[in-house]
């Protein structure tokens, strides 16, 4: 992951992977849940429940409508694990994991990776009245 992630992101995500890895599903299920809501929390600050930071992150522009059911049906397969008793399997925790690390992979590297991008494309010259070949 990109060096702006931060530091307790690039950690969490790494022990979940290691879990995952250990075949304890049910926790690495935790740590995603957990990992998300740092994500949200880092960038729109604690507001006291999944729901109201998740509503913060997609009113600051971070997600869009799409998003943020992505990342609602993410916390309810962490929320499962916590609360009902859930033990997904090592292929679900996989998916999930690689659908959080995308989250954050458009939060930090695409953003940044566009900026730069964008820095580097040569302005539109001004083309003449009728022009459709621009």
């Amino acid at each position: 992951m990109e060096s702006r992630v931060s530091t307790s992101l690039k950690r969490s995500t790494s022990e979940t992977w290691s879990v995952c890895e250990r075949d304890c599903c049910s926790i690495a299920a935790m740590g995603i849940r957990a990992l998300l809501e740092r994500l949200m929390i880092e960038h729109v600050g604690d507001r006291g429940s999944f729901s109201a930071n998740l509503d913060a992150f997609e009113k600051a522009g971070y997600v869009g409508q799409r998003h943020r059911e992505i990342i609602e049906a993410t916390l309810e397969f962490g929320h499962a694990s916590t609360h009902r008793n859930y033990n997904p399997t090592r292929q679900d925790i996989t998916q999930v994991l690689d659908i959080a690390e995308n989250i954050i992979q458009s939060i930090y590297v695409s953003a940044e990776q566009a900026k730069a991008l964008k820095k580097g494309i040569p302005p539109r010259s001004n083309p003449k009245k009728g022009d459709k070949s621009v």
